[in-house]
């Protein structure tokens, strides 16, 4: 998931005051009913108001810069910039609408627009916090996160209960793999506005990736606290309940390991991979049957996936209860693990030789074995298991898992 930025310009406009160099009454109680009716989120009504104040008092800056909002809000950002644009022309020193025009290229993507539209504003008012925040949020946007973060440190000097600046700030540190610091910085946003736009989700995600990357680093214990915070935050997070049920696997707790990836097979029954990882914990418990019931459930899912066709094979070849051998299945399986990768991945070799050793084609198996061993030999553990195994094709012996 990717961390969700806040353009904090979008609506503010429209709370501005109507001025203009000789207002005009009736404009400014359009503009004004206009700002009512965008603070409540009718659109269509507020932009007719504002288009009644720009027949009224035509030079109004502000009536062009609230319909700008109007239209942001309808997505429609070509006339928002239209707007913008007609504002500054009126006003080449209000700074909102520089901030403003800036949102909407940021909206289109049109990075350098929106920065050349900052970079005025902040000249025109160097103490505008949303002038920061939101070229922070184009930087970051154009994978320049070091510049968004200076940008994101200013407006918090300017104002420490900016919970924008925080959050965005936050999900720059993300993009840097910064886990801690942007998990401060999300804490820091719900502490400010508990309700702050996507801090909860983007503070969950940073506990999701700081989890992963523990997990990473066989650091289980301190993974499964992140992952934790990540679930109690998130509880529908398929993927924070697969991660965990990883770290419980690689802790040896596989009945804990099989609930957490049920859980996200709950919340995301599209899941292939949470099938594949149930399955691997199922045959750790020796629950055969069911495990070749999730490998082929991730297949269904993802015809593609090799890891799935590679394990099912595996199991098939060596399965230590004679039930589930089966060496032709295993070879069709595992010739589709190899296809899909090329021939050129040294697990799903081990598994060919494997499978061709059930099926009593010890030739084929010494063949490919060592053709893994030959892609793999700097990793001497890989090499030593594979010669093992190399040594029992060698002498017509299948391979076993006890």
């Amino acid at each position: 998931m990717k961390a969700i930025l806040f353009a904090s310009a979008l609506l503010l406009a429209a709370c501005r005051p109507a001025i203009a160099a000789e207002p005009k009454p009736e404009a400014v109680a359009s503009i004004e009913r206009g700002n009512a009716l965008l603070a409540k989120q009718e659109f269509d009504k507020a932009i007719a108001e504002y288009s009644e104040a720009i027949r009224l008092d035509p030079q109004n800056a502000w009536a062009y810069i609230n319909r700008g909002a109007g239209w942001i809000n309808k997505q429609d950002f070509d006339k928002a910039i239209a707007d913008y644009s007609e504002a500054i022309r009126l006003d080449p020193q209000n700074a909102w609408a520089y901030i403003n025009r800036g949102a909407a290229w940021l909206n289109k993507k049109d990075y350098d627009k929106a920065l050349a539209d900052y970079d005025q504003a902040v000249r025109l008012e160097p103490t505008s916090v949303e002038a920061y925040n939101n070229r922070g949020a184009t930087w970051t946007n154009k994978k320049e996160y070091d510049k968004a973060i200076a940008d994101y440190d200013q407006a918090i000097r300017l104002d420490p209960n900016s919970a924008e600046a925080f959050n965005n700030r936050g999900a720059a540190w993300m993009n840097k793999h910064d886990y801690d610091k942007a998990i401060a910085d999300y804490q820091e946003a719900i502490r400010l506005a508990p309700d702050v736009a996507n801090a909860k989700s983007n503070l969950a995600e940073a506990h999701l990736k700081r989890g992963k990357a523990l997990l990473g680093k066989n650091d289980f214990d301190n993974a499964l606290v992140d992952l934790d915070e990540t679930l109690r935050l998130n509880p529908t997070d398929a993927k924070a309940s697969n991660c965990r049920g990883a770290a419980w696997y690689a802790k040896k707790e596989y009945d804990k390991a099989i609930a957490d990836y049920s859980e996200a097979l709950r919340h995301d029954p599209n899941y292939a991979m949470a099938f594949y990882n149930r399955g691997i914990a199922r045959e750790k418990k020796k629950d055969f049957e069911k495990a070749i019931g999730d490998y082929n459930e991730a297949i269904r899912l993802d015809p593609n996936y090799s890891r799935a066709y590679s394990r099912a094979a595996w199991l098939k070849a060596t399965c230590a209860d004679d039930h589930y051998r089966n060496g032709k299945e295993a070879v069709e399986l595992a010739t589709r693990a190899n296809e899909l990768t090329a021939w050129s991945v040294a697990n799903n070799l081990c598994t060919a030789a494997a499978a061709f050793a059930e099926a009593g084609d010890f030739d084929s198996a010494i063949k490919y074995q060592s053709k893994a061993i030959d892609l793999n030999v700097s990793d001497a553990k890989f090499v030593k298991g594979a010669k093992e195994h190399l040594a029992l094709f060698e002498n017509h012996q299948p391979i076993r898992d006890e």
